[in-house]
């Protein structure tokens, strides 16, 4: 699965998509095609409301008979490339955080901004390898 997406216009609807998955990073050359209502007939796709479309190399976005044209370009990419595939990546790790500090006084918003309080501990978690580390800080 995909961890990282980013997209650079190289000319006119043509992009360099860097993609970094879990097998590794790679570059591709991708056009920016759009979707356009059609007959049922000429038909390779079907819109989100059940209508009937085809891909287009060139378009306009006055059209008023375009869809998936407003998309960010690295966005677009992933959905023509991965679908509703929603799997999450494994070679991603999840940290949790609980950053303690002294006790406070009242909890308005005013107080919270300006954090007058010293930070007393930093835990984590690390979901991956099932460890738990902790530092105490000397006051």
């Amino acid at each position: 699965m995909y961890k990282k997406a980013f997209a650079r216009k190289l000319k006119d609807n043509k992009f360099l998509i860097h993609l970094w998955e879990d097998k590794g990073y790679s570059k591709v050359e991708w056009d920016n095609q759009a979707y356009i209502e059609c007959d049922e007939k000429d038909a390779q796709y079907t819109g989100l409301n059940g209508e009937p479309l085809k891909k287009v190399a060139n378009w306009r976005r006055e059209n008023t008979k375009l869809h998936f044209h407003d998309m960010p370009p690295y966005q677009k990419f992933l959905v023509e490339k991965y679908g509703i595939n929603d799997e999450p990546s494994t070679t991603h790790r999840e940290i949790f955080f609980d950053i303690e500090t002294e006790m406070g006084d009242a909890l308005t918003e005013e107080y919270i901004k300006s954090a007058p309080k010293k930070v007393t501990s930093i835990a984590w978690y690390d979901l991956r390898i099932n460890i738990y580390k902790f530092v105490v800080l000397n006051l």
